[in-house]
């Protein structure tokens, strides 16, 4: 007879979280099952987790929970703890799925692959052992690349420079009330870093892929407009943002 077991399913998918319930509660009916972080509450107040051969908990985590992961106490806790992890990843982002990997994660598989090799996950994971999906071994297969830092000035002037705004280095520079030059030297250092870091980034749009990859953006989404501090203001003539009352979008003074 199997151990009852206790699975935490936490993701920004409402509509994935409930398929993935309504399947498990088909095929285990005697799994405990939860969601979100409450689900993950009840996880971390409840005993200690046993082993994983005496029914261990499992926590399915995609989207912002994942990201989070590796900072999360309550999560590096049970894992440390004996509870196992299906992380849901996103295709391009192979510094996290080593990072990942370092604190425990014990499968893998990715959101273009669907549902049911999510559920072929689960279920080796409910038999006690690891699990890395074709894509997730994909991923694997190429050669760990160590995510460079970004000082908090550099991530200011990228985001702005990637923002949904389009903003020129001139714009930025003059946001930020220094000069082009400076916001070019920004540019050029934290290019290098990728470089040496293993990653191509010869033009914006693989700049934001890179970004994409470390963690700093979401896959698919524009960056939005950049918050300012109240004390500066969009360079005069150059505002791209559109108000809840405009008619249409303002573009650059020509």
């Amino acid at each position: 007879m199997r151990s009852r077991r206790s699975m935490v399913i936490m993701d920004d998918r409402a509509v994935l979280v409930e398929g993935i319930a309504t399947v498990l509660q088909f095929t285990h009916p005697e799994l405990q099952l939860s969601t979100g972080s409450e689900g993950l509450g009840h996880l971390v107040s409840a005993s200690r987790p046993a082993r994983a051969s005496d029914g261990a908990p499992v926590i399915v985590a995609g989207g912002s929970a994942l990201a989070t992961l590796p900072e999360s106490r309550a999560l590096q806790g049970l894992i440390g703890a004996g509870a196992a992890i299906v992380a849901i990843l996103g295709c391009s982002n192979q510094a996290s799925a080593y990072t990942l990997r370092a604190v425990g994660v014990s499968a893998f598989v990715c959101e273009s692959e669907g549902i049911n090799e999510l559920l072929r996950a689960i279920e080796k994971v409910l038999e006690c052992s690891t699990h890395l999906s074709p894509d997730a071994e994909v991923i694997f297969s190429k050669p760990a690349r160590r995510a460079p830092r970004l000082s908090p000035r550099e991530r200011q002037i990228v985001l702005l420079y990637l923002s949904e705004n389009d903003w020129s280095v001139d714009d930025v520079a003059r946001m930020l009330q220094i000069s082009a030059q400076t916001v070019r030297s920004h540019l050029a250092r934290l290019r290098s870093h990728f470089t040496a870091a293993g990653f191509t980034v010869r033009n914006r749009l693989e700049l934001r892929q890179a970004l994409v990859e470390i963690g700093v953006l979401e896959a698919g989404t524009p960056v939005a407009p950049y918050a300012l501090p109240a004390a500066q203001s969009a360079p005069r003539g150059l505002s791209r943002f559109r108000y809840a009352d405009d008619t249409a979008p303002t573009t650059k003074a020509g």
